[in-house]
């Protein structure tokens, strides 16, 4: 028993431990009330309609809530592919990683640690801009079909315009296919073709509809223009003429 007493008094003073302030701390980062699930780049909510809280470790209180998988979230993962970084050198790491995209029945994809910027970015020019252009085209479709008129002429029967999704629905998805399917070759349209009467005429009626609109039709023809002439589908002359077509206003 003096033994363990004259080791006790041995032993250094007792310090008061200060915590550094967890890494989830609100006075650190912005935190959302809620997440749902992150499927094919796009935070989604969950089918099961359910979350569930994430406490924080050192004050025991609910930091935000976390979207609940089910099956039918976890299905739609299947075939999807997913990047997968780890050191170059961990060979484990890449391992499990791509076991675990496996396990949900993904596709893995190794992104190298400095190459991730680039790869977001590639998936939100995609995938976002994507939905601002289809927006922005349903909305100029919804001005062009407003005239309509309410009755057929001469008849009486009342005209049916449909919804401008319903309009642009098999355009946009037959687009998207020839573009993954053929690259390049898939391009098509006035641009495409070389006809810049039609893009002046594009362009005086953009400007007038919405003139914002308009600059991002110019951006997105000159983008058009130089992928077309780089695939030979649009000659040099023809690619001058449009780019001086999409200039005349300075802009």
């Amino acid at each position: 028993m003096a033994q363990v007493e004259k080791r006790a008094a041995s032993l250094p003073a007792t310090f008061e431990w200060e915590y550094a302030p967890a890494p989830e701390a609100r006075d650190i980062v912005q935190l959302k009330e809620r997440y749902g699930l992150f499927v094919g780049g796009e935070e989604v909510e969950p089918r099961t309609k359910e979350w569930f809280p994430s406490i924080s470790p050192s004050t025991e209180e609910p930091l935000f809530e976390v979207a609940l998988a089910g099956e039918e979230d976890v299905a739609r993962l299947a075939g999807c592919c997913v990047a997968v970084t780890a050191r170059p050198d961990d060979v484990a790491a890449w391992s499990v990683g791509e076991a675990l995209v496996l396990e949900l029945t993904g596709e893995p994809v190794r992104v190298p640690e400095s190459a991730r910027p680039l790869y977001h970015a590639a998936l939100a020019h995609g995938a976002n801009h994507l939905v601002t252009l289809v927006r922005d085209t349903v909305e100029l479709l919804e001005r062009a079909v407003r005239e309509v008129p309410a009755a057929v002429p001469g008849t009486g029967t009342p005209a049916t315009v449909p919804a401008a999704e319903r309009l642009i629905g098999p355009l946009l998805s037959a687009a998207l296919d020839n573009a993954l399917r053929h690259g390049d070759r898939a391009l098509t349209g006035p641009v495409a073709r070389g006809d810049v009467g039609t893009v002046r005429t594009h362009l005086r009626e953009l400007d007038a509809a919405d003139p914002e609109l308009a600059d991002t039709y110019r951006a997105l023809a000159r983008r058009t223009a130089h992928r077309a002439t780089a695939a030979g589908l649009l000659p040099d002359h023809a690619a001058a003429e449009l780019r001086a077509a999409l200039t005349e206003d300075g802009r």
